[in-house]
């Protein structure tokens, strides 16, 4: 009986921090669909303060879009590390799947903290898909199949402008599809439209949808952490 209760003490923890992450993910789509301009030009929802319209600029305007390095990644080890399509397929940065190269790599492929990394050849379903680098515990470099976009305003604010329903359909709508796989071009991305408010603007919505992100983080690892140790 004791065993019994206790263990069900444990999945009712654990049913209580899922239902917890699940309202954080309907509020951060929420307010992914509030707190962007539409096509007035004004967002639904803004932080006080703030009520002029926003301005309507191209991606190549704000951002420097790039193509990666051609070279081979495919190897399992390696004197360098590569990103692949697989990097980003989870909408972050995953440092398990990467490539191998024993070839030396031009500097202008390595990587920084904030770039974007874009899925512009993917399926259509993914096509768009994309990660921001937030930390960096090892030098990588910018592969093959994946847009460098190297922000000129506040990185965090267009990252997430990037997952907005509007941006994902955009994506979508002007992918070149071909029978297993859709692709973007570079000049085609440049030209993506994007409603830009002032810096400090930009800045409030990033850190509001960072630290969303991290309360996000820290349920799952909470949940997973639990239901190990259940």
């Amino acid at each position: 009986i004791k065993i019994g209760e206790f263990l069900s003490k444990f999945d009712a923890i654990i049913t209580l921090h899922e239902e917890k992450q699940r309202q954080l993910e309907r509020l951060k789509k929420a307010l992914l669909q509030k707190m962007f301009a539409d096509k007035t030009g004004y967002p639904a929802l803004r932080f006080k303060g703030f009520t002029e319209k926003w301005e309507q600029r191209k991606l190549g305007e704000i951002a420097d879009v790039s193509s990666g390095t051609s070279i081979d990644s495919r190897a399992t080890h390696g004197r360098n590390r590569v990103t692949r399509i697989e990097t980003i397929a989870n909408g972050e940065i995953d440092y398990k799947h990467i490539g191998w190269t024993n070839e030396n790599i031009d500097p202008r492929y390595n990587l920084k903290i904030n770039d974007i990394l874009y899925s512009n050849i993917n399926s259509i379903d993914h096509i768009g898909k994309n990660a921001i680098i937030k930390t960096l515990p090892f030098p990588l470099y910018h592969g093959m199949n994946l847009l460098r976009i190297v922000p000129r305003i506040n990185s965090l604010f267009m990252f997430y402008s990037l997952n907005t329903i509007e941006h994902r359909i955009w994506a979508k709508s002007h992918a070149n599809k071909a029978v297993s796989q859709a692709s973007i071009n570079q000049s085609t991305l440049n030209n993506q439209p994007f409603k830009v408010p002032k810096l400090e603007e930009q800045e409030k919505i990033g850190q509001l949808f960072q630290s969303l992100d991290k309360t996000i983080t820290l349920h799952d690892k909470k949940i997973q952490y639990l239901k190990q140790l259940k």
